[in-house]
């Protein structure tokens, strides 16, 4: 089993490259809801069915509000509710079978403004949730 440890991280908002910007992937995952489908019949078990599907992304950045930056990028959209088209691999180069693209339309949820300590890098935790699109995974 090939195991990867993350070193350059793909991320990109709107066409924007922010990957430059990516401290983690803190999350990305497909959550599926379980529906409960159990009718008379079913032997005294429970029957879920697959659900409705919301993809959800925490990613942190290094915080900057210089253009092309996170904060700039992603401001007007958030506060306007906007979706965007988003990708995500796990290494910025090309994408393959061996690095896929998740892509979908996404919007953001949560818009840390500034964050941190005295003396520590100034961290922000982005949130991105699904808008109705389908995700795609691309391999070429």
């Amino acid at each position: 089993m090939a195991k990867t440890v993350l070193t350059n991280a793909y991320f990109e908002w709107n066409s924007v490259d922010l990957s430059a910007f990516v401290r983690s992937v803190e999350q990305a995952v497909i959550n599926i809801e379980d529906v409960d489908g159990t009718t008379m019949g079913t032997n005294g078990v429970r029957e879920f069915l697959a659900g409705l599907q919301t993809f959800d992304w925490s990613i942190r950045f290094a915080n900057d509000m210089a253009a092309s930056a996170p904060n700039i990028t992603l401001f007007a959209d958030a506060i306007a509710g906007t979706a965007r088209a988003v990708e995500l691999r796990q290494d910025a180069g090309a994408t393959a079978a061996t690095n896929p693209a998740f892509q979908t339309n996404m919007r953001c949820l949560q818009l840390p403004l500034i964050a941190g300590e005295v003396g520590a890098l100034d961290e922000v935790t982005y949130i991105f949730r699904s808008t109705g699109t389908a995700m795609t995974r691309a391999t070429t």
